[in-house]
């Protein structure tokens, strides 16, 4: 309670030195954004003099939402209204907000954001209380965490899992319920999908079991990913795999084209005529190696390396850049 008035918490707000709001109620109605403010709503202005937020003196409506003598609205950087605070629990569109409640609209006057007051069903989806939902510019639900368990498609989730939802309600991610064909890729039942891109494409799936993708070996549990070509674009490996003649180990990443971009030898090789350790190593598109570690003392064209030392090559096998090896330093 400040100057007699009661403020939601986190509004800025100036004070005299004694301790008393700077704003004054307007005395006549204040056009923003295109709506007019009743006449005696006070302002608050940041310390360059714009306005961050109103209090109503009298009910109007905006956005389609009558709003009680006494709420809040929310400024953005260019003075437009972009939201309130609710100073008493209300329904809005059918949603239920609790006391000091914050609502953010979007693009074209929907709600963009907000934060629940209780557990309820939003477009069929039971979302938590206490916390933030979003949604599309359409209205659809695009955000929440779930109060319960909860099924969409042929996609499970956990109560207390944060739900993500393309404007038309397909899920963004989710565990698999049972087999499916998504983005071209074959999906088993509690295959975890991860990601997708826009044109439904698979992105990103975590396996529910070890799977041998484009014939290589990826591990279950891991995030398995691909380019929008549905090329496998990167994955941990549940076993050591041959790939373009190299033994490899870890982690694999390929180009777009399906060659290999860096990886982990599994044994010391020689490429190029060069011993490598096993270490990281990355190949550019064509096949030549990228960088890597050299696994002894060798001389390389007119230069001799130390062992562990990094280089860098060109397409040309021209070392660009060498990098000593240097031990971390004793705790």
């Amino acid at each position: 309670m400040i100057s007699g008035l009661r403020l939601p918490a986190g509004l800025a707000v100036l004070l005299t030195p004694a301790g008393r709001l700077a704003d004054k109620p307007e005395q006549k109605p204040w056009p923003v954004g295109g709506t007019e403010l009743p006449r005696g709503t006070i302002l608050f202005h940041d310390d360059v003099g714009k306005v961050v937020s109103a209090r109503l003196a009298r009910h109007m409506r905006l956005f389609g939402v009558r709003l009680t003598a006494g709420t809040h609205l929310l400024f953005d950087q260019q003075e437009q209204i972009s939201g309130f605070v609710l100073m008493r629990p209300q329904r809005v569109r059918g949603i239920d907000f609790p006391r000091y409640g914050r609502l953010y609209f979007g693009s074209r006057g929907r709600i963009g954001r907000a934060l629940l007051g209780r557990s309820q069903l939003i477009h069929g989806i039971p979302c938590a209380a206490e916390h933030w939902i979003e949604f599309h510019d359409s209205g659809r639900l695009a955000r929440a965490r779930l109060s319960a368990d909860h099924v969409v498609g042929s996609r499970s989730f956990s109560k207390g899992e944060i739900i993500e939802l393309y404007a038309d309600g397909r899920p963004l991610r989710g565990t698999l319920e049972e087999d499916e064909v998504v983005g071209g890729v074959q999906l088993r039942a509690g295959d975890r999908i991860e990601n997708h891109f826009e044109d439904g494409k698979l992105k990103a799936v975590a396996f529910g079991s070890d799977r041998l993708v484009q014939g290589n070996p990826c591990r279950r549990g891991m995030e398995t990913w691909f380019h929008q070509n549905g090329k496998l674009r990167k994955c941990w490996l549940s076993r050591p795999a041959r790939l373009q003649g190299l033994l490899v180990r870890d982690r694999i990443e390929l180009y777009p084209s399906g060659s290999l971009e860096q990886t982990f030898l599994a044994e010391p090789s020689k490429i190029q005529g060069i011993d490598f350790a096993d270490d990281a190593i990355a190949l550019h598109p064509s096949g030549e190696v990228r960088s890597g570690r050299l696994a002894r003392t060798q001389v390389i064209g007119e230069e001799r390396y130390g062992g562990l030392t990094l280089i860098h090559m060109d397409v040309s096998g021209r070392i660009t850049l060498a990098e000593p090896f240097a031990p971390p330093p004793d705790p």
